[in-house]
């Protein structure tokens, strides 16, 4: 399973959505989430210029989940915040139990997790690391750690690891591993995470953006 997660401001111009098509192609990757496009969504225009079949938004237009022709995805929760996927498809897990299974929570956080993942100022503020921790403790969420970059948020002056991936306690459960890439910056102030997971067997997967 390839799934790509990117803040990426600004998707009107050309450029951003030729250097999406192109990470999209190269990478083969199956559930694309955008975060932040800044624009209202055109889906027959987007699906086709990205290659997809079908793209789904949350209330605030603010988070777009497009799916490949062989992914299905059931609204679970859609919030002006987050949208939460139940997603099927025939190269991801089974589901153990009637509730729960394997999940996978990604996108920008808009907080650090401690004053070491920022570059050029004194660190995030305490009090929103203390709670995005107690959170992550209290949600029973696993960071799936990353290759590339300490930092995928600049404005050229400070830099900051922003934009992460969490999985539940049970994935391992369904999937060999996790891979969390940090890809290149271009056109967006954020990189792009590309998440790879090798699949045991078969089934429904809850996805949160």
């Amino acid at each position: 399973m390839q799934c790509l997660i990117w803040n990426i401001r600004g998707l009107r111009s050309s450029e951003s959505q030729e250097r999406l098509h192109a990470l999209v192609k190269e990478k083969r990757v199956k559930i694309l989430a955008i975060l932040e496009p800044m624009i209202a969504l055109d889906q027959r225009f987007m699906t086709h210029r990205l290659g997809f079949q079908r793209v789904l938004s949350n209330v605030s237009g603010h988070i777009w989940v497009f799916l490949a022709d062989d992914v299905k995805a059931e609204c679970v929760l859609d919030h002006a915040q987050f949208l939460h996927l139940r997603v099927s498809a025939p190269f991801l897990p089974t589901h153990v139990k009637p509730v729960g299974g394997p999940w996978l929570f990604g996108g920008d956080f808009n907080v650090v997790r401690d004053a070491s993942e920022c570059l050029g100022s004194s660190g995030g503020r305490q009090l929103p690391m203390d709670e995005f921790n107690h959170f992550v403790l209290e949600s029973a969420l696993v960071d799936a750690g990353f290759e590339g970059s300490s930092f995928t948020w600049t404005n050229k002056y400070i830099w900051k690891h922003l934009d992460r991936v969490f999985v539940s306690v049970d994935w391992g459960d369904h999937f060999n591993s996790i891979r969390v890439e940090h890809l290149s910056r271009t056109v967006s102030d954020h990189c792009p995470l590309l998440v790879s997971a090798p699949v045991f067997a078969r089934g429904p997967s809850s996805f949160r953006f």
